[in-house]
């Protein structure tokens, strides 16, 4: 088998932002020679799409949101874990959560631990007809794709809040980006 190399420069990007780097690359980038590496071969079938979202844990594992049939599928298909090591693909969807109604995926993480944690957006149910504000929900998932544990986050004094993604922390805190 041949192995092909592909070189790589990688420019230094210096300066204020805002600015145009108008210079050479740097004569001192690294050069890096690409090889195709193994190859694991897995029972579930490949991705046909990839939502942008990709997170890792610690032991290699791989949580994406893909589809391998339709793009359009992907958006309210389950977040899946892909496990090089077991060659397992561990499904996580999106739970219905009693008390709520059109449980939507805003984000997800995933901790120092491994554990999985999505943040959803649902409308608390309702017998009016109209429809009440969104609670915004982070649900955290058990290693086998079952619901373990799920919080409502609470609203700020004078504010509506709106988050758009989730971050965890080691010590299990939260970073919510919020778009208001």
């Amino acid at each position: 088998m041949r192995s092909a190399s592909l070189a790589m420069t990688l420019l230094g990007v210096t300066g204020l932002a805002g600015q145009e780097h108008r210079g050479q690359p740097s004569s001192s980038a690294p050069m890096l020679d690409l090889h195709k590496g193994e190859v694991t071969q897995f029972s579930a079938p490949g991705p046909v799409a990839v939502a942008s979202m990709t997170k890792c844990n610690g032991a290699g594992d791989i949580y994406a949101i893909y589809s391998s049939t339709s793009p359009r599928e992907m958006w309210g298909g389950p977040i899946k874990r892909v496990s090089v090591s077991s060659r397992n693909v561990t499904e996580y969807p999106i739970p219905a959560i009693s008390g709520y109604q059109k449980p939507a995926r805003a984000s997800f993480d995933v901790g120092a631990d491994g554990t999985l944690y999505a943040l959803l957006q649902a409308y608390p149910q309702s017998d009016s007809k109209s429809r009440p504000d969104p609670v915004y929900l982070i649900v955290k998932y058990k290693d086998d794709g079952r619901v373990d544990s799920y919080f409502a986050l609470g609203e700020l004094p004078g504010k509506h809040i709106q988050p758009t993604s989730i971050a965890v922390f080691a010590d299990r805190s939260f970073l919510i980006s919020d778009h208001y």
